[in-house]
């Protein structure tokens, strides 16, 4: 979970775990399905022992996991699509290692946006896969008043820490900046930092529900 976020951290990681499950069900269970088909799927294939203690294995199959739910809809057939995904990012991910090592290059969410994005758009021509657009999945409508409040502005700002999950809910970035802090002020004090950088719509750039952008 951490290696989202570019950290080895246990604590870090059960913590964004746990605001995960705080940002819902679906969006927690999704996400342990994603890390632990993924990381089985590194050890069934003998991927080097740090490769997968560290997380490296596992990221890319969290965040599949999670966006399947949240292009696909909460459906039996998005739990077979969650795990192919999974599965499938473990072995693009040692792909691209193999490929990009001997020029000092990194996959880093590489192989989950290429994943993802063929296996979402790919959905609607699968009538057991395909069940409509869910809710979570449309973007908000764009405000219409260039007012944005101080209420906009704090929830904004934790919500940009969320939204690298898919989820735009304050909250959940809170906690999630706790597990940051845990592994080590200047961790958290960068995430900071990035989160108020961000320009746009005061709940994240391009904001969307839920989440944007990786790596």
């Amino acid at each position: 979970m951490g290696q989202v976020d570019f950290q080895a951290s246990l604590w870090c990681s059960l913590v964004i775990l746990v605001a995960l499950w705080v940002a819902g069900w679906e969006i927690g269970l999704f996400a342990t399905v994603g890390a632990v088909v993924s990381t089985l799927t590194a050890r069934l294939l003998a991927v080097s022992h740090d490769s997968v203690t560290q997380g490296l294995m596992t990221y890319c199959g969290v965040l599949g996991g999670i966006a399947m739910v949240v292009y696909l809809g909460h459906h039996p057939s998005t739990y077979v699509m969650a795990v192919s995904a999974a599965v499938t990012c473990t072995l693009v991910t040692a792909t691209l290692g193999t490929l990009l090592g001997p020029f000092g290059l990194k996959a880093f969410t590489g192989p989950f946006c290429l994943v993802s994005l063929v296996m979402v758009l790919g959905a609607p021509s699968f009538e057991r896969v395909w069940h409509g657009t869910p809710e979570s999945a449309v973007t908000p409508a764009t405000p219409t008043t260039p007012v944005v409040s101080w209420t906009d502005l704090w929830q904004g700002f934790f919500s940009n820490v969320s939204q690298i999950f898919f989820v735009e809910t304050w909250y959940v970035g809170l906690i999630m900046l706790v597990g940051l802090f845990l592994a080590g002020w200047r961790v958290a004090g960068g995430a900071v930092r990035r989160a108020g950088q961000r320009r746009g719509h005061p709940h994240g750039v391009g904001a969307r529900r839920p989440g944007r952008t990786h790596r």
